[in-house]
C-alpha cells in the first residue's frame, strides 16, 4: 500500500507556514482599503448632500523660520470615517506661508593689513676724540757702517786711571789710633790729589772702594789680570805701605813703614814698579807719614806720566 506524500502532522505544519508567509507578504491592508473606498463612493452618490456647514477659519501654524512649511496633505475620503464623509465637507484653508526672514546684512569690517613697521636706524654716536698723547719719536735705526752693515755698538767708557792703597799700622809706628782701612783711605786721598795735579782731575776715578791687592800681586801675571778685571779701568796705580820689621826690633824707627808704587797698563799688560822707599815722620804731617808719602808719590808719577796718561 502506498503512502501519501503529505499526511498527518506534516501537512498541518506546511499549511501553517503558507499562511504565515501569505499574511506577511500579501498586501491585505491595501485590498481592504480599496474595498472600503469603493463602498464609500457608492454611499456618497446615493445620499443627498447636507447643508453646508459653517466654515471656520483654520488657524495656520506658522512654519519655523529656518525651514520651508511642509505642504498640507489632502484629506482622502478613504481615510475619513463614514460619518465624516456623509456630513458636509469642511473646507480647509491652507496655511499662509510666512515670508522667511532674510538675514540682515551685517557690516563686515574691512580687514586691512597692518602697515609695514618703520625701521628707525639706531643713533650712531660720533667717535670720541682720543686723548692727545705726546708724540713718540720713531725709533732710530742704528747707523750702518758701509753698505747695509750695522755699526758696532759703542764700547762703554772705561775710566782712564783708578787708584788703590793697602797699608799696615802698628802702635810703635805711632799708628795705634788708626785702623788699617782708615789709614789706607787717608793715603788714597793724598795719592789722588798728586795724580790729579800731574795727569788732570778728569783722568782720575777715585769714587770706588779700596782694594786689598797684595794677594793678587803674589800670583804674578794672573793676579795682575784679576786686578785689572776688578778695577775696570785702562790703567791702575797701586801704593803698598808695609811695615816689614814688625816684631823683630826694639827700636821704634824700625817700625816706620816702607812704600812702593806699581803702575799697570791693563790694555797691553805692561807693569812699572818702583823700589821700596822708607817713610819718615815730618813736623808738617796732617797724619802720620803724610808728607813723606806725598813726596814719594810725586816722584813716581812724574817719572811715569807718559805711562799713566790716557
Amino acid at each position: 500500500m502506498s503512502k501519501k506524500p503529505f499526511s498527518g502532522p506534516l501537512l498541518f505544519i506546511i499549511l501553517g507556514g503558507v499562511v504565515v508567509l501569505a499574511y506577511r507578504y500579501l498586501p491585505f491592508e491595501s485590498l481592504l482599503e480599496k474595498i472600503k473606498t469603493g463602498r464609500g463612493d457608492v454611499q456618497i452618490t446615493e445620499q443627498a448632500a447636507p447643508p453646508a456647514a459653517e466654515q471656520r477659519p483654520v488657524e495656520s501654524t506658522p512654519a519655523p523660520a529656518d525651514s520651508d512649511p511642509p505642504p498640507a496633505a489632502p484629506a482622502s475620503a478613504s481615510a475619513l470615517p463614514d460619518t465624516a464623509v456623509e456630513s458636509a465637507a469642511v473646507t480647509t484653508v491652507p496655511p499662509v506661508p510666512t515670508a522667511r526672514p532674510q538675514p540682515s546684512a551685517v557690516a563686515v569690517p574691512e580687514v586691512r593689513s597692518p602697515p609695514p613697521p618703520v625701521v628707525v636706524p639706531p643713533e650712531v654716536e660720533p667717535p670720541k676724540p682720543s686723548p692727545q698723547k705726546d708724540p713718540v719719536a720713531p725709533a732710530r735705526e742704528p747707523p750702518t757702517a758701509g753698505a747695509g752693515k750695522p755699526a758696532l755698538a759703542p764700547e762703554p767708557v772705561v775710566p782712564n786711571l783708578r787708584l788703590f792703597v793697602q797699608a799696615d799700622v802698628h802702635e810703635r809706628a805711632g799708628l795705634g789710633d788708626l785702623s788699617a782701612d782708615r789709614y789706607a783711605e787717608l793715603l788714597k786721598v793724598e795719592l789722588t790729589a798728586v795724580a790729579g795735579d800731574y795727569l788732570g782731575r778728569e783722568a782720575v776715578q777715585d769714587e770706588d772702594a779700596n782694594m786689598m791687592f797684595r794677594d793678587y800681586l803674589a800670583e804674578g801675571r794672573e793676579g795682575l789680570e784679576q786686578i785689572c778685571k776688578l778695577a775696570g779701568a785702562q790703567r791702575v796705580l797701586l801704593a803698598d805701605v808695609e811695615i816689614a820689621a814688625a816684631g823683630f826690633s826694639s827700636v821704634d824707627s824700625a817700625y816706620w813703614p816702607e812704600v812702593s808704587y806699581i803702575a799697570i797698563n791693563c790694555g797691553d799688560g805692561r807693569v812699572h814698579k818702583s823700589s821700596k822707599k822708607r817713610l819718615e815722620p815730618h813736623r808738617l804731617d796732617t797724619f802720620e807719614f803724610q808728607q813723606q808719602f806725598s813726596r814719594r808719590a810725586q816722584e813716581f808719577i812724574a817719572s811715569q806720566a807718559y805711562f799713566l796718561k790716557p
